[in-house]
């Protein structure tokens, strides 16, 4: 039984249906969305259910489908299948991605030998229509209903929510449906320069001959403070896995390190840092589950406390004082009210973190910030939660003059 789509999986499916939506394909598409990377088509994976349906009861004719998709399965992401009845449930990392129920009704053979071409049919038409033409590039199936029966009107009607929302009708010869989609807004990380002008004589002054260094100046708010930085003028080194070397281009006063654990100690001595920023971060995933996956947890500690105390053990032998910028959430005094946003792995992991003591030369300043604007905190209504990126200068004022 399949466990995972891959990227030729959605290729295929786009020439079957002409889907023309890059949210299943593009990287660099997707890389300013809420899904980060290519996602597997909603309608591809409905299908995949219902042949699955097919395989325990094909003598079964189908009255209805309800399908409700609670989160979004990426390329390559694996995943089970968990059947109670006619409900079947795709569930990965703990998450549930997609709750189907089937209503059945008595037999109707001449009906129920075309049931499955016209089932098939029908998915392709939604998955064509909502990716190509409306909502379109970037849109995303929320809910699908599909009822049996005999249609002489096979015609697409669509009814607008919101901006971003469409509620539609696609009808074949012996099914209809109703589908709620959404078209996802990109993630633009601008910055109100003019509300930071401020800073910029007291950051260059106390700043001038410091030398810092940005751990995951890729990410939302590494590359935030990177380029506030880079706005004053500041001289910074930035630190990021291989793979996210390319990701912004960088100007002449910032200069580009891979991270690599066996030279870690080495580039720390060389540059002999005055201020690090700790921005590292794998990916945050939500958790539906109250259990505890700890494979997961295992890479969370890995980068926010074992990389962390690397660096502080590596800056102690500098003869210097140095200070350590370390970001946290304020969801950790508040866990049952985010607990929808953080998974448990997270929380364990980043308070953990919290714990490692400063020494001498060392000081280690854990900031728990508030929600900022950014891909992990869309809101499918059609707007970004949080507050806007350029605050975080605020808590940066606070840790530099301290």
């Amino acid at each position: 039984m399949k466990n995972h789509f891959t990227l030729k999986d959605n290729l295929q499916f786009k020439v079957k249906t002409n889907d023309n939506n890059e949210i299943h394909y593009n990287h660099k598409f997707t890389r300013d969305l809420m899904v980060k990377n290519p996602i597997v088509h909603g309608c591809n994976l409905t299908l995949y259910t219902i042949l699955n349906y097919y395989k325990f009861n094909s003598r079964k004719t189908i009255d209805s489908i309800e399908i409700n998709f609670k989160n979004y399965l990426n390329l390559n992401e694996k995943f089970k299948v968990k059947k109670k009845g006619n409900n079947f449930k795709i569930i990965s990392n703990n998450n549930l991605i997609l709750d189907l129920f089937i209503k059945t009704k008595k037999n109707n053979n001449k009906f129920k030998l075309n049931q499955k071409k016209y089932l098939k049919n029908l998915l392709y038409k939604i998955s064509e229509y909502v990716g190509s033409k409306n909502p379109g590039n970037g849109s995303l199936i929320l809910k699908i209903y599909i009822k049996s029966g005999n249609f002489k009107i096979r015609n697409i009607t669509k009814r607008i929510l919101t901006r971003n929302s469409r509620m539609l009708v696609v009808s074949n010869e012996f099914f209809t449906s109703s589908i709620l989609a959404t078209k996802l807004k990109r993630f633009e990380k601008n910055i109100n320069y003019r509300k930071i002008s401020f800073f910029k004589k007291k950051f260059v002054k106390q700043l001038k001959d410091k030398k810092i260094i940005i751990f995951g100046s890729s990410g939302n708010l590494g590359s935030v403070l990177k380029k506030i930085l880079d706005k004053f003028r500041i001289k910074t080194y930035l630190i990021n896995r291989k793979q996210k070397l390319n990701v912004f281009k960088n100007s002449k006063n910032q200069i580009n390190i891979d991270l690599n654990d066996n030279s870690l100690k080495k580039k720390i001595s060389e540059i002999s840092p005055d201020l690090i920023f700790f921005f590292m971060s794998p990916k945050i995933t939500k958790s539906n589950l109250n259990r505890v996956d700890h494979k997961k947890l295992k890479n969370y500690r890995l980068v926010y406390y074992t990389l962390l105390k690397k660096i502080i053990d590596f800056s102690k032998v500098l003869k210097k004082k140095v200070k350590i910028f370390n970001p946290s959430t304020i969801a950790l005094k508040e866990i049952k009210k985010y607990k929808h946003k953080y998974s448990r792995e997270y929380i364990i992991a980043k308070k953990e973190s919290e714990k490692i003591k400063s020494s001498k030369n060392v000081t280690l300043c854990s900031y728990r910030l508030p929600q900022f604007k950014g891909t992990n905190n869309y809101n499918i209504a059609g707007f970004y939660e949080g507050e806007n990126l350029e605050n975080l200068i605020f808590y940066i004022d606070d840790f530099i003059f301290i």
